[in-house]
């Protein structure tokens, strides 16, 4: 489980402090607050005070070497950790230097602000979120801030399969039933069936003749990649099912894009 520094303004300390702990517990990821993750007696003080004025009188008491203390112990969390989530506002002066720091230390650094467009933020930034709730679909959908491409495809086909269950669901309903009846109905309902009968002997007669070329070893399907992405095995997909000998190599995958998109401009 990686571990991150989490640097927000000292206005925002409790509700951020809230927000982590509810992400603590829905995904695989854990922060370091510098506001809690330790007693700080300055801490301490302060959220007992509910007058600006007398937390601002309380922020000008510290002495050269309290600063310095506590300058020194945001450092060395930085350090610890394994990159920085940020939370920058119009009062994020501290905050701003932390991300700088991280920065000098090659650490990842994510940024939740509405400046997404700032040059600055954009540079320093392995990751910008416009707003807390982008960042609470991120995680709620990946469970951790850093990603790869295999990530990213577990999480899409999760999503597919998530929306195939419920596309499953409405056609089971009642509702769902109701709605395909009335486009079986409809002229565009009848074409569209009369047009898929028409093609289905096509379809049928051109992997017949295939799959006899195939299993009397006239043809090699190992032989095959698929011709987008290069992976095997493959499916045959064709352009024109009268030219049942002429297909394009395509796996499972790119086989169901490229039919649904209806490249080519198959003719049935």
């Amino acid at each position: 489980m990686k571990t991150y520094y989490l640097a927000h303004p000292l206005k925002d300390r409790k509700q951020i402090r809230q927000w982590q702990l509810y992400i603590e517990k829905e995904c695989d990821i854990k922060f370091i607050n510098p506001f809690y993750f330790f007693e700080r007696e300055e801490i301490k003080k302060l959220d007992k005070m509910t007058n600006g004025m007398q937390i601002n009188a309380y922020k000008k008491s510290f002495s050269a070497e309290k600063n310095e203390r506590i300058v020194e112990e945001d450092l060395e969390m930085i350090r610890n950790s394994d990159g920085i989530l940020a939370f920058i506002n119009d009062n994020a002066i501290g905050t701003v230097l932390e991300v700088q720091y991280a920065y000098s230390l090659n650490k990842p650094i994510f940024i939740v602000t509405k400046y997404i467009n700032h040059a600055w933020l954009c540079y320093y930034a392995t990751k910008i979120f416009a707003r807390r709730s982008s960042l609470n679909a991120f995680l709620r959908t990946y469970k951790k801030l850093e990603i790869t491409e295999a990530d990213i495809s577990v999480a899409n086909e999760l999503k597919r399969l998530k929306k195939n269950k419920s596309q499953v669901a409405y056609k089971a309903s009642f509702k769902g039933k109701q709605t395909e009846k009335r486009y079986v109905q409809s002229e565009k309902g009848k074409k569209t069936y009369s047009n898929y009968c028409k093609t289905i002997p096509k379809k049928r007669r051109a992997k017949n003749n295939l799959g006899v070329l195939f299993f009397e070893g006239d043809i090699d399907n190992s032989e095959f990649i698929c011709a987008i992405c290069g992976k095997q095995p493959v499916e045959k997909h064709h352009e024109n099912y009268n030219l049942w000998y002429s297909f394009i190599p395509l796996c499972k995958k790119c086989h169901s894009k490229v039919t649904q998109l209806n490249l080519g401009g198959r003719k049935k």
